[in-house]
């Protein structure tokens, strides 16, 4: 290809990049080169370049695309000095102020008072004490009162116009400092409710904190006293400046309504003043030491012990003229987007025939969209499993912007891995372009290795994680007013600064967790910024729902679009999304004053795309798209199910239609294996639970001698784990055929070395294998917990093949797990599943004989979780419907629910992850053998024997490796045995240690969970 570069670069940075320049392309004028160059050579050129970037580089480079036509490729360094589509400009004119919309004025008129009142609390006697206290080296006072519910109600009573010294004396009367406000029970209804609210809170949430549906109380503010004891004077400059910008902020707000946008403004103007109060604490006080009796703000650590630190008048100046500031840049955050090059690589149009033509289509929708609204746009993409939905979601968040920068969440370590792999190499996408984040560093390690290549790596050891997640990605030049966010975190311009962001959601949902602080500013900040693309979302508990409803209501406040991406998207999920994405979108309308409505459009591989008109309701619409798509769906069989009856309630007749199941389906589905010339097949029994898994296995290994068994849970050491994952991922992908298989190694040493000529390779898994791995078995038998996770594991049935069968080649069980294990009747579609424990809302049978129609089910496909004609998908609609319905009108703000949100107990209730107590354990060498240790929280170690009872190994198990051998694959793959060889297993017992089975996996006694 033939290149052009022009360097629009200052000061230093035009001496390093002419030097690169001059290496690469010849000097056609003084700040322009041109040459011909291959596409590794011009990868070289961008890495160098970027090397030695700065804030003074510029170089932009350009592709000659024939006819006189010029294409940008890339910018490195600042893109301000070149126009949208890289056009250098003869000349420039800069204003030396851009002008404000008056909605953002207001923002930081907002801000600036709360950052001047949000510490006016820090004069009573108690918190004073309490400074001066630290900085003598004694133990300080707890606070009676928190400071900042001081300083909401002498804000709330000098607005009033009552004098300083009069407000004073009104807090000093018994309760009249803990009376609560009006919004308490009314919800934001007015700017000084936003006010209040920001300055209250920007430290914690109002209580309750253990009720999940009830209005604020100030049971987390004020603990033992009920009035003032004794404050001192505030700083009359203080007093003055706090006055004057309440009569600003009357003044602006009497002239522009926001009625109806107090929740986003809540949102912007909290996060304002937690980044200045964060920022102007971690300076040093610029003047001499402050010293008793000087009003404090605040200390600092200097040689291991507190000193004075700031004046509490000078923090509070500085915090409101930061506060103000911090508005602004949020309301302008502007971060790079994907360079041209890598637009124009992402959106090259799929084959126009195939299974991925419908891909094309659907951006083409995005885009005329585009071309009349620049209005957010929430996407249901509802393509069948292998249609490419995860590439089509990145293409279609591409054509949302000509900047485009997206965040992918995912709920899963792995999948995350995965997606961020298969992005990155689809496309070619550079380290600066693409970051992945998750919660464990060791895992990406692994994975990294895995992908990078199949030679062994060295022996080195992990890294310690430097932070809370582990991230990948170059570094991306931030703003300057976010440098002390960095310095504080080092990671993240990889988080903000990357336009594609693949993340597990446990990041992300902090934006909507207020009461997190750090946690939710910096995903706060990325959603600013990103559309949001929520993978299988439909794969999480009621519960978890919740929290993603309220990320999405974010995410649309911030006036950003939202792709959603499940086959099985069932109305109530639908319906729910829908009205927490306009919930949030009407509070930007009323903030900004846009009359445009957002845009909803429903996308599958079956149907051309459907955009929503926004006079007919939601409801309906969708039940007709699910009424076209069910008519869409082929009838050519690519999964085929059958009922497994179980005769009687015991778990031996459970176990014994496991096993008959798995013997059918191999009898129908075994596959001739020709270097030995024998019937195989790869079969997977999918168990709700992690100790039935083990059971299932071992009983499988006894019953089937002629099988190959292995057993595949999250609750295993992590090489092992790593391990297993490995070796499936390398035979179960299928897209071209099975030669692979009948070449490895391992498969034919232990086929030639069976006796039997019928061999069936059985992975026994839990809901691990349901979502995300890309696997393609023979056939399945599945233990039911709800139609979406029938669906979701029978998808990785006939995954790649797609071959049309005429023997059924899923078997689902009448009955799961928990039936057979109860006495009485009782709710059985739990732990996974929708059923509630405590006896809430149950399905109408526990039998899948009578929850489905099993004359009408010919083909299993996410059609079925629509059809009218199945129980359990009306039982699931309903029992959806029941668990959101309560918490989505806190969300969205109905009368009666409206000020719930601002509570501990609602996020702490609705979290993401259920902090169940968990317990790290370890396999270590001591003299020669093997032993266990248990980690406790308070970081001792126990050692643990393991003979109670330790189950040997099975001659037909399957990806099963001694503690040597995963011993010597911790060092193989860099890692070190201590991590290699430790597992988190859910505390059950303290006075038991759990059991070891060298084939399956770890796990606990019954007698042992249950004590």
């Amino acid at each position: 290809m033939y290149i052009s570069l022009i360097s629009a670069c200052e000061k230093r940075a035009l001496k390093r990049t002419r030097t690169i320049l001059d290496a690469y392309a010849i000097r056609t004028g003084t700040r322009s080169w041109m040459t011909p160059i291959t596409h590794e050579g011009l990868q070289t050129l961008w890495w160098l370049l970027k090397r030695v970037a700065s804030r003074h580089t510029a170089v932009a480079c350009y592709r000659n695309d024939g006819h006189n036509r010029m294409k940008l490729l890339w910018i490195v360094g600042s893109s301000k000095p070149f126009g949208p589509e890289g056009h250098f400009p003869i000349g420039s004119t800069q204003r030396r102020r851009l002008p404000v919309h008056p909605s953002v004025r207001g923002l930081c008129l907002l801000a600036a008072t709360a950052g001047v009142a949000h510490d006016l609390g820090k004069v009573i006697d108690t918190f004073q004490a309490k400074l001066w206290a630290a900085i003598a080296g004694k133990e300080p006072p707890g606070d009676p009162i928190r400071h900042e519910w001081v300083s909401m109600r002498l804000l709330q009573l000098l607005r009033t116009g009552i004098p300083l010294d009069q407000a004073w004396t009104v807090l000093a009367k018994p309760n009249r400092v803990c009376e609560e406000p009006r919004f308490f029970c009314d919800g934001l209804r007015s700017v000084d409710d936003v006010l209040d609210f920001s300055v209250a809170t920007h430290h914690r949430l109002f209580g309750p904190r253990n009720s999940s549906v009830a209005r604020p109380d100030a049971s987390e503010h004020c603990h033992q006293e009920r009035h003032v004891k004794e404050a001192a004077p505030l700083p009359a400059d203080i007093v003055h400046r706090l006055a004057r910008l309440q009569q600003r902020l009357q003044t602006h707000f009497a002239a522009q309504s926001v009625a109806g946008a107090e929740r986003i403004l809540s949102l912007l103007t909290r996060a304002a003043l937690i980044l200045a109060d964060h920022a102007v604490s971690s300076q040093s006080y610029p003047g001499l030491p402050p010293r008793q009796p000087v009003l404090l703000a605040n200390t600092r650590h200097v040689d291991k012990r507190r000193i004075a630190n700031q004046p509490l008048g000078w923090h509070l100046q500085a915090v409101g003229d930061l506060a103000g500031k911090m508005a602004l840049n949020l309301a302008r955050l502007s971060l790079p987007g994907l360079q041209p090059d890598a637009i124009e690589r992402i959106l090259t149009p799929a084959p126009t025939s195939g299974r991925f033509a419908w891909q094309n289509e659907a951006v083409r929708c995005i885009q005329s969209i585009r071309q009349s609204s620049q209005q957010p746009v929430l996407v249901f993409n509802m393509a069948r499993t292998g249609a490419g939905k995860t590439l089509v979601n990145a293409k279609m968040a591409c054509a949302f912007s000509p900047r485009p920068r997206l965040a992918y969440a995912l709920n899963l370590r792995t999948l995350t891995l995965q997606t961020g792999a298969s992005l990155k190499r689809t496309w070619q996408l550079e380290d600066d372009e693409l970051s992945v984040l998750i919660g464990e560093q060791v895992v990406a390690r692994l994975h990294e290795q895995a992908s990078a290549s199949a030679l062994a790596p060295d022996g080195g050891q992990a890294d310690e994680p430097q932070w809370d997640y582990w991230v990948t990605g170059d570094m991306v030049e931030l703003p300057a007013w976010l440098e002390g966010l960095e310095r504080t975190y080092p990671r993240l311009p990889a988080l903000l600064g990357s336009p594609i962001l693949v993340s597990t959601v446990d990041f992300l949902i902090g934006a909507m967790s207020p009461g997190l602080q750090a946690r939710h500013i910096i995903p706060l900040l990325r959603l600013i910024d990103s559309d949001l693309i929520l993978d299988e979302i439909d794969s999480y508990t009621p519960i978890q729902l919740i929290a993603i409803l309220g990320l999405i209501q974010v995410t649309a406040m911030l006036g950003r679009s939202v792709i959603c991406a499940s086959a099985t998207l069932s109305l109530p999920v639908a319906n729910s999304i829908h009205r927490a994405f306009q919930a949030g979108f009407t509070q930007r309308q009323k903030w900004q004053g846009i009359g445009e409505p957002s845009h909803t459009v429903v996308v599958n591989d079956l149907l051309p795309p459907h955009v929503m008109q926004a006079n007919v309701p939601f409801e309906a619409a969708y039940q007709d798209c699910l009424g076209q798509l069910r008519a869409a769906l082929p009838t050519i069989a690519y999964r085929r199910p059958t009922l497994l009856e179980v005769k009687e309630r015991s778990e031996s007749a459970w176990l014994d239609s496991i096993q008959e199941g798995a013997q059918r389906l191999h009898d129908h589905h075994a596959w001739t294996f020709r270097p030995c010339n024998r019937q195989i097949s790869f079969g997977l029994v999918r168990v709700a639970n992690i100790r039935t898994a083990i059971m299932v296995a071992d009983f499988l290994a006894g019953k089937l001698p002629h099988a190959f068994v292995a057993c595949y849970h999250a609750q295993d050491f992590l090489i092992q784990r790593h391990l297993k994952e490995h070796r499936l991922d390398t035979l179960l992908r299928r897209s071209h055929g099975q030669r692979h298989i009948e070449e490895d190694e391992e498969i034919r040493m232990k086929v030639a070395g069976s006796k039997y000529a019928s061999i069936p390779f059985i992975v026994v898994a839990t809901p691990v294998e349901e979502i995300g791995r890309d696997h393609d078995f023979d056939w399945a038998v599945i233990e039911p917990s709800s139609l979406h996770s029938v669906i979701q594991t029978a998808g990785r049935v006939n995954r790649h093949r797609l071959v049309s069968v005429q023997h059924p080649n899923v078997a689902i069980l009448q009955f799961n797990r928990n039936w057979v294990g109860q006495q009485q009747d009782g709710p059985v579609f739990i732990r996974p599943g929708l059923e509630a424990a405590n006896g809430g809302g149950r399905y109408k049978s526990a039998d899948l004989a009578q929850l489905l129609d099993w004359s009408a089910l010919h083909v299993l496909d996410n059609g079925v979780r629509f059809s009218p004609h199945h129980q359990m998908a009306l039982d699931e609609d309903r029992l959806l419907q029941q668990q959101l319905d309560e918490p989505l009108k806190i969300i969205t703000g109905e009368a009666g629910y409206n000020s719930c949100w601002m509570t501990q107990g609602f996020y702490h209730q609705f979290r993401l992850r259920a902090h169940e107590p968990m317990e790290q354990w370890l396999a270590e060498r001591h003299e020669g053998q093997w032993r266990f240790i248990r980690q406790l929280e308070d970081g001792k170690s126990i050692p643990c024997e393991m003979g109670v009872l330790y189950t040997p190994a099975r001659p037909n198990q399957w990806l099963a490796y001694s503690l040597d051998e995963l011993h010597n694959a911790c060092l193989t793959w860099g890692i070190s045995t201590e991590q290699g060889l430790s597992v988190r297993l859910r505390v059950q017992s303290r006075y038991s240690p759990p059991c070891y089975d060298v084939s399956f996996g770890l796990y606990w006694r019954v007698q042992a969970a249950l004590a």
